[in-house]
């Protein structure tokens, strides 16, 4: 009865949540970049645009679109994660980091590859 007459919240739309991992896929390849942001998802997404717009030298996001002549599907772009803080940031990012992923893959130490493998295993990406 609870559940009938209880009102859920409106979900947040994905655009609009903040300490995310996200990971924006490449329209021409099977890579993705996935990083984090404590900011609206929308904010850092409209960055890494203006990156590639100015040209920046320290952007993996431009140096991807240059060296590999890519763009980038920013309308498929998908919140993989929250966390709240730093040490979870970089732990996730890591996580749901692979070899095809453009940004500075960082290894995990090797009791989570077991875990990582067996958690791909039943939920691929």
């Amino acid at each position: 009865l609870r559940a009938a007459i209880s009102r859920v919240k409106d979900p947040v739309p994905k655009e609009q949540q903040t300490n995310v991992i996200y990971r924006i896929p490449c329209a021409n390849f099977t890579c993705a970049y996935v990083g984090p942001t404590g900011r609206r998802l929308e904010t850092r997404i409209n960055e890494h645009k203006l990156a590639i717009r100015r040209r920046d030298p320290l952007s993996l996001v431009f140096a991807h679109a240059v060296d590999c002549a890519h763009r980038f599907k920013w309308e498929g772009t998908e919140v993989v994660a929250m966390a709240s803080t730093n040490q979870a940031h970089e732990f996730l990012e890591a996580w749901h980091s692979s070899t095809n992923s453009i940004n500075r893959h960082v290894d995990l130490e090797a009791h989570y590859k077991g875990l990582r493998a067996r958690s791909t295993d039943l939920h691929p990406p």
